[in-house]
């Protein structure tokens, strides 16, 4: 008997499984979390959650680019962005917003800076203490690395602290509006997951092997509108929100499935197996089709058509694992982890290249007018013209040595998060680019 119950203990070690976490799920129907806000709205130079306004990768329609980037030479500032982390820059009228740990005092902080010169405006300590241990984190992942979110009025934060979820508001001043966890959180590997906007919300993907959820919180108030339960997979993508022939379609993959959520109540639309167990990116999208992408342990990227029903019209052997696609002239564009960068027709699924690239990739590329603007775990950054069949690059810079941030676009600037490792250790910095 005690050799089984030793050799069950060493099977669930290895294994990896862990003890389950209860999960209240939450109905909306029977919940009042607040009054129904006004619609969000954002200027053509706003970008305001992770992925930006269309949440792919694109600025709005309304700031279409009027003149190309050339280079990335022309730098309006540079200034250092103290501690750790993997959030990308947010901004909303003249603010940038960043979240940032400090491993060796255990704080996590949210930081405000002016868009044009790049003067620190605030910051705030959300926790101390309370960090996940070394074992409980990739080496590569960060306390800080979910992307924060603004509204307009408030800017929402999320972290990983004392085995939870918390969701923090604040405004655009800096004071504290409300604080809510959204569950607890068996970390394997840290967060990735950013909060998405949604109406009256702020929804949060919390899924890992004790049972995660996805939970929607009121935007105003901080309290939960909705919680929904979802299967025992350590997962890390992000949600995105499209709508498509009028129906609001909130895309998840990982656990070996890609899911269209209600994002008004959480209930599921429909689902459809593939990508991997464990994915980083976040969906995209072409018109009516899905594009997707993962994973680890199995390798898919595949196109979703969705229309009365949803429907798998493509699936490709290739993995795009942390970062997410972007989509352009009917094609679509990934870059992997492992340095492959690949291409596809969207409607067919048909491979127009495949080339191996000087270093790997976490950040996800944008796109800005004409161009597609790429930056390697190396911190090399690259101009790409949108061509289907080659990787072709118009201008490339470096920044430090480490890049694990995606950048962010604001008008005719660019914003990028990069570390420069040395002799007296590691340093982040926050650069404002111009054409």
């Amino acid at each position: 008997m005690l050799v089984c119950i030793s050799l069950l203990a060493m099977l669930c070690v290895y294994s990896g499984c862990r003890p389950e976490t209860p999960v209240e799920e939450v109905s909306v129907e029977q919940t009042d979390a607040g009054e129904e806000l006004p619609a969000l709205d954002y200027g053509p130079t706003d970008w305001p959650y992770w992925r930006g306004p269309t949440q792919d990768g694109k600025p709005s329609e309304s700031a279409s680019a009027e003149k190309p980037w050339t280079s990335l030479e022309n730098e309006l500032w540079k200034i250092k962005v103290p501690g750790r982390g993997h959030s990308s820059p947010v901004i909303y009228g003249n603010q940038v917003f960043l979240t940032t740990a400090d491993d060796a005092a255990e704080t996590q902080s949210l930081l405000a800076f002016d868009r044009d010169s790049g003067d620190e405006l605030w910051t705030r300590q959300v926790h101390q203490g309370n960090f996940p241990s070394d074992g409980e984190m990739h080496r590569k992942s960060t306390n800080a690395s979910p992307t924060p979110a603004c509204d307009g009025e408030r800017v929402f934060a999320l972290f990983l602290n004392d085995a939870q979820l918390y969701l923090s508001a604040y405004s655009l001043t800096g004071e504290q509006l409300w604080q809510t966890s959204t569950g607890a959180y068996i970390s394997r590997f840290g967060l990735g997951p950013s909060p998405v906007l949604y109406q009256s919300y702020v929804i949060v993907a919390s899924e890992h092997s004790g049972g995660g959820n996805i939970t929607a919180v009121h935007r105003k108030t901080g309290k939960v509108a909705w919680r929904v339960k979802r299967t025992r997979a350590d997962t890390y993508s992000s949600p995105a929100i499209f709508n498509i022939d009028g129906t609001d379609h909130m895309i998840l993959s990982g656990a070996n499935e890609v899911v269209s959520l209600d994002p008004a109540n959480g209930k599921t639309r429909w689902s459809i197996e593939g990508t991997a167990k464990s994915t980083c990116g976040t969906a995209v999208r072409w018109n009516d089709l899905i594009l997707v992408s993962g994973g680890y342990p199995e390798r898919e990227t595949m196109g979703i058509r969705v229309g009365a029903k949803a429907e798998k019209i493509w699936s490709a052997r290739e993995k795009l694992y942390i970062p997410s696609l972007i989509t352009f002239k009917g094609h679509v564009l990934g870059l992997n982890d492992d340095g492959i960068a690949c291409c596809w027709e969207v409607e067919t699924g048909k491979q127009t290249f495949k080339t191996r690239t000087s270093s790997g990739y976490a950040a996800s590329p944008v796109l800005d007018g004409d161009q597609i603007i790429i930056l390697n775990e190396q911190g090399m950054g690259s101009i790409l013209n949108q061509n289907p069949n080659e990787l072709e690059s118009v201008s490339e810079r470096s920044f430090g040595t480490n890049a694990m941030a995606s950048p962010a676009i604001s008008g005719d600037r660019l914003y990028l998060r990069v570390a420069e490792e040395g002799a007296n250790g590691r340093q982040e910095y926050l650069y404002c680019l111009q054409k």
